[in-house]
């Protein structure tokens, strides 16, 4: 079972670009960056399937933010 480690919060910035911004809720370990990529642009290619560019932008984790 996993754990939630992150938010994403997507958006559309331009017509073909389709964003996705996380936010971790604590410091990562290593690889935990490159899955979390992975999983940011799988999710919005289900959402935005148009889209033809997909960015997935990580923030530092957040000071005490909480799971929702």
């Amino acid at each position: 079972m996993g754990r939630v480690r992150a938010r994403h919060l997507e958006g559309r910035a331009q017509r073909k670009i389709a964003t996705v911004h996380s936010t971790p809720f604590e410091a990562l370990p290593k690889g935990a960056v490159g899955e979390l990529a992975a999983e940011g642009e799988a999710l919005l290619r289900f959402a935005e399937p148009e889209a033809t560019t997909f960015e997935v932008k990580i923030a530092a984790p957040a000071a005490s933010a909480a799971v929702p």
